[in-house]
């Protein structure tokens, strides 16, 4: 149940929760959706350094750099102060792209942190 492993684990509700505000204050979406992303890195890999834990995460998720990093890359200035204005087109599809690796990390969790298989969840990539 998603509602179990949700509630159990404190650090993947607030990733949800930061994913579920992304949608309600869409001026917010890019730093809320690289902090869910960052979140999911710190679940799987804690205390692991960025340049390792990276790719665990994409591993899991079944997501290239490329991917990753554009969710990554919209959200920095937003993250860094810079307030200025983001068209709402790359911001939809980052909220679009950050929900893709949610869904994807969630049946990760509960097929008991299987490998996602390729054929059912295919490489995300660019």
């Amino acid at each position: 149940n998603v509602m179990l492993l949700v509630f159990g684990e404190p650090p993947l509700f607030m990733a949800l929760n930061d994913l579920t505000q992304a949608n309600a204050v869409p001026h917010c979406a890019p730093v809320n959706c690289g902090r869910v992303l960052d979140g999911l890195k710190k679940i799987v890999a804690p205390g692991v350094d960025d340049k390792k834990a990276w790719p665990i995460l994409r591993s899991i998720v079944n997501a290239d750099e490329k991917y990753i990093r554009w969710i990554m890359d919209l959200s920095t200035n937003p993250r860094h102060g810079d307030r200025s204005f983001i068209d709402g087109v790359p911001v939809q599809e980052t909220v679009r792209r950050t929900w893709t690796v949610m869904n994807r990390f969630l049946e990760y969790r509960k097929s008991g942190n299987q490998p996602l298989p390729l054929a059912t969840f295919p490489m995300l990539t660019g």
